[in-house]
């Protein structure tokens, strides 16, 4: 399963976290919770990002996966919007 999950709603996001959340053994709040995962709207997965550079110093993210679909929308709606790496 691909941990990196930009969803259209926050009923899409509850659902794909349930999903995830199965996959690697947690519930949808862990899963949501992980700081290995990112899973939301693009506003949500903006504030996640900037919250997690801000609480841990991060300066630089690494995204992986085989989704074409999601690597664009990570670059077109969410990367271009974290302001605190």
């Amino acid at each position: 399963p691909s941990s990196i999950a930009v969803t259209e709603s926050e009923a899409d996001t509850r659902k794909k976290a349930e999903s995830i959340g199965r996959a690697f053994g947690m519930t949808a709040e862990q899963a949501l919770a992980s700081p290995m995962l990112l899973i939301g709207t693009p506003e949500s997965c903006v504030a996640q990002l900037n919250h997690r550079a801000r609480q841990w110093g991060v300066s630089q993210f690494i995204f992986i996966t085989r989704s074409e679909k999601v690597m664009r929308l990570l670059a077109e709606k969410v990367l271009p919007h974290v302001t605190d790496v």
